[in-house]
């Protein structure tokens, strides 16, 4: 009894310890479920309250903690949201193959088919419609039916094709796309879409529908206002389209707006619309002042300009301080000249302009302390700069001189007051002072003291140099007559330093006819030459004035100007297509209708930053408002064409007018459209061909044009094109690492525009590589050039180089095969012998001894006179005669040498062949 209660105690026990065994391996079991659980419910959690870059650190640890989980696939759906979310669009297309990778290759069900949308969106994000594409086609062939796809899903599907469809202007896959949305789904946004295409399509009937019917339904939206008002002006219904452009208070539909009254014949309300949204430009005292002293210096008026300057004082400005420095400068008015250069090197802040400071103080003024002080800045801004060198020595040069002007100028007047007429050296002294004098700019006593010592020490030595310094006091001080009587009284011998002052000082006090001859004994460079052609003009002698002006067109139109020749001035101006002179010719008009078309020429010709544009605008608005032909500048402004409802963005309105224009020859209206364009469209379809245009067509076009094409257009057709002249540019200023890049990316895209370039592209790949030591490349590109030469372009010279290059980098028998091909077209027996020679090394390199020793020879006897070719051809056909075993034919070769070259190295070296042969022999 008591046995069997024991082995049913032991039984009971056994059973619960099995029992608790299988209940701690169940525990484990579950636990470890109940965590991925637990972790799926927190990234749940964490995607619902928006937490995604935390989500997405632990979707990516549960992924790898993870691989076998059941929850992979709701894991997934739930890193493409938080991906999505976080705009990680690189991230997306990995997961996606890797999603569609794992769970789509048996079966392909809502997940798959979610997994590839993802994909195509993200794409769509980046903009790489090419790559939305392959996805869409790889829809089409795992989905040949969308039946049992969720319909949520399809209804995306639908929409990012109709996004797709019209972002590419193919408006009507964008209605079907659209239409088949709708029947999965209604959404006001896609119907406004659907409506918006429709229009573009031209169905202004169906669009009008829709937009009416959204607007009845209440739909809230500044683009349904906007395509109401647009489908009404597509069907000429003005006044209701004003009425909806006018509902919406944004600046585009006010330019929309315009338009209509403009349609409308309301030319009056459509200028006043337009100048709400366009106040006319003024220029600012600083634009207005610049330009003036600009003129007034082409002109000559000197006078005028410093007088200006003297007015306009207050000015900060830099252009400004350099326009009033050449005024001061021409005028040999230095120590106010000065001032405003300091103000533009200051302003400026290069060292370039403090080295052109330092050097005006030093060489006008004999300024040391301010030398000094502007080349130390010179220096200290760019210590390596081009002028630091110069700055350096000259700053070593002041140093040396430098003295304390204060000083001097107080001891020079404490002597003249002590010693007067009594000093041997009273002359010297009065000298220092009067061009101390002259330097600071007091001109009075500078008179003073030249006068005392011409007056008072006539047998001094410095009355010439007092003399002239005398002049040149009287010119600075505008005593131009003075000037003039004081040079032809004292000055019997003229050198060019007085002759150039006399004839300014003539010009300036109105004898232009003396100037004239004063000016033809100088022949005059720079500033004097535009005055020389002014004075000739004045005086009547306009064929003269004409051949001086040369090719200036600025000093051509004055010197006309002066001479009254106003119609030649004026056709000069319209021929020259210089913004400024047509403008002056427009003040010139009497006839208003004249004015007016030299007003508009002006709008065509310059940009709308310009100073003479706004000028115009000012001078152009009464004018219109009299005529009431507004057109006039509103079509001559970018925003007003920026915004035509007929072309909806306009741009392709611009790169009509601009085709037009060029097909008819017109080059410069052509311009002027296709400027328009990318300055105010830089991105948009079709803007390539603009920038390509213009960098073709302009004198100095701006090498960003080529890089816009570039960097924006990658599918443009000029895209090859504009990489291969990028890589010119690069490989003409030696950056050969980055003309490389350039080259390139020509071969990555060869297209028809280049096939016959391609032996160039890799001819200059060739260089570049070989300039950057990357030999192997360059041995590429050079067999590439040699392969795709045209037999047409020769190169002799350069294909010489190259397979040189290619023998001693060991493409030896490529090398032979090309010096083959060019020995037959060679003409001078230089060259001839060269070659020849050059295969003579190929063949002996290769081991073929026999051919090398055949063209060593060719090159000794067929070229005899090439002395350096055919000698070293000899010595080596005797060694190579000596490796044959042909030692009689060597002993003669050397033999040849040695009595050709008596008393010479050649000689002495064939003579020493020619003991060891004797030697062997024996």
């Amino acid at each position: 009894m008591i046995l069997k209660e024991r082995l049913k105690n032991s039984k009971g026990r056994f059973i619960r310890l099995t029992n608790l065994v299988a209940l701690i391996v169940l525990f484990f079991s579950l636990s470890g479920f109940s965590q991925t659980n637990n972790d799926l419910k927190i990234i749940k959690g964490l995607v619902r309250d928006g937490a995604f870059n935390i989500a997405k650190t632990k979707i990516e640890t549960f992924l790898q903690n993870n691989p076998q989980s059941p929850d992979l696939k709701q894991v997934y759906s739930l890193y493409f949201d938080t991906l999505m979310a976080t705009r990680d669009y690189t991230k997306i297309h990995t997961v996606a193959d890797e999603f569609y990778n794992k769970f789509c290759t048996q079966k392909k069900d809502n997940t798959c088919f979610r997994a590839l949308l993802f994909n195509a969106y993200a794409y769509y994000f980046e903009n790489d419609f090419k790559s939305v594409d392959k996805v869409f086609s790889k829809i089409a062939i795992d989905f040949k039916s969308l039946k049992g796809i969720d319909k949520n899903l399809v209804s995306q599907y639908y929409l990012l094709k109709g996004d797709l469809s019209f972002k590419r202007d193919a408006f009507k896959d964008a209605i079907s796309n659209y239409n088949s949305f709708l029947k999965l789904k209604f959404d006001n946004k896609v119907r406004l879409k659907l409506a918006i295409s429709y229009y573009h399509y031209k169905k202004f009937g169906k669009a009008e529908k829709i937009l009416k019917k959204l607007e009845k339904e209440g739909f809230k939206d500044p683009l349904l206002n906007r395509y109401l008002g647009l489908v009404y002006y597509g069907k000429k219904k003005y006044d209701i389209a004003y009425k909806y452009f006018s509902r919406n208070k944004d600046r585009e539909d006010g330019f929309f707006a315009v338009h209509t009254l403009v349609q409308s014949a309301k030319l009056k309300e459509a200028f006043a619309l337009f100048r709400q949204l366009i106040p006319l430009p003024t220029p600012t005292d600083e634009e207005r002042t610049n330009f003036q002293l600009s003129l007034l210096l082409d002109r000559g008026d000197l006078l005028d300009a410093s007088n200006l300057v003297e007015k306009k004082s207050y000015i900060e400005d830099k252009e400004f301080y350099l326009l009033s420095f050449k005024v001061f400068d021409n005028l040999r008015m230095y120590n106010k000249a000065v001032g405003f250069l300091r103000k533009y090197a200051l302003v400026s802040d290069t060292h370039k302009d403090y080295f052109k400071l330092a050097e005006y103080y030093l060489t006008k003024l004999n300024d040391m302390d301010n030398a000094l002080l502007f080349y130390n800045k010179c220096i200290e801004k760019n210590p390596e700069g081009a002028f630091s060198s110069i700055a350096l020595l000259n700053r070593i040069k002041c140093t040396l001189y430098n003295g304390d002007k204060e000083k001097a100028l107080t001891m020079l007047a404490d002597f003249l007051k002590k010693y007067g007429k009594t000093s041997p050296v009273t002359d010297d002294a009065y000298f220092v002072y009067g061009k101390l004098m002259l330097d600071r700019g007091n001109y009075p006593e500078a008179i003073k003291s030249f006068e005392n010592i011409i007056l008072n020490y006539q047998d001094s030595p410095l009355v010439n140099s007092a003399n002239y310094y005398l002049a040149e006091s009287y010119f600075r001080n505008g005593m131009y007559k003075d000037t003039v009587d004081l040079i032809k009284e004292r000055f019997k011998k003229q050198d060019k330093k007085i002759l150039t002052l006399l004839a300014l000082a003539e010009y300036l006090n109105g004898d232009f006819k003396s100037a004239v001859s004063h000016f033809s004994k100088l022949k005059p460079e720079g500033y004097l030459k535009k005055l020389y052609a002014y004075s000739l003009a004045k005086t009547g002698k306009v064929e003269e004035a004409k051949k001086i002006a040369g090719d200036n067109k600025d000093t051509l139109y004055f010197s006309l100007i002066y001479a009254d020749k106003k119609d030649d001035a004026f056709n000069l101006a319209l021929k020259s297509e210089n913004p400024r002179l047509i403008y002056l010719s427009a003040l010139k008009q009497s006839d208003e209708n004249m004015k007016k078309l030299y007003l508009v020429k002006v709008l065509e010709l310059s940009s709308k930053e310009d100073t003479v544009r706004k000028l115009a605008l000012i001078e152009l608005e009464p004018i219109v408002e009299k005529t009431g032909e507004y057109l006039l500048i509103m079509e001559n402004e970018p925003e007003y064409i920026k915004n035509n409802p007929e072309e909806f963005h306009g741009v392709q309105g611009l790169l009509k007018k601009a085709e037009k224009y060029r097909q008819k020859g017109n080059i410069a209206k052509a311009v002027y459209f296709y400027k328009m364009a990318v300055e105010n469209y830089p991105e948009a379809k079709g803007v390539d061909k603009a920038y390509y245009f213009l960098f073709e067509t302009l004198k100095n076009p701006p090498v960003k044009y080529l890089k816009k094409i570039v960097e924006t257009f990658p599918d443009s057709e000029y895209y090859t094109l504009s990489c291969y002249k990028l890589g010119l540019i690069h490989f003409n200023n030696k950056e050969y690492s980055k003309a490389a890049d350039y080259f390139e990316e020509v071969l990555k895209h060869r297209d028809k525009n280049i096939e016959k370039l391609l032996f160039a592209v890799y001819y200059y790949l060739g260089i570049c590589y070989e300039q950057t030591g990357q030999t192997t490349k360059a041995v590429e590109n050079y067999l590439e050039y040699l392969k795709n030469l045209p037999q047409d372009v020769q190169q002799l010279d350069e294909r010489i180089r190259i397979a040189l290059f290619l023998q001693k980098n060991g493409k030896t028998k490529e090398a032979l095969d090309e010096f083959l091909k060019i020995l037959p077209l060679l003409k001078d027996e230089d060259s001839k012998a060269e070659v020849t020679f050059y295969i003579a090394e190929c063949y002996e390199t290769l081991g073929d001894l026999n051919k090398a020793l055949e063209n060593y020879l060719s090159v000794t006897y067929l070229h005899p006179k090439e002395l350096m070719w055919s000698t070293t051809a000899r010595f080596n056909a005797a060694k190579i005669c000596e490796k044959l075993g042909y030692y009689d034919d060597a002993i003669k070769l050397y033999k040849k040498i040695a009595d050709a070259y008596k008393g010479q190295v050649q000689g002495e070296f064939a003579r020493k062949k020619l003991k060891e042969l004797e030697e062997k022999n024996k």
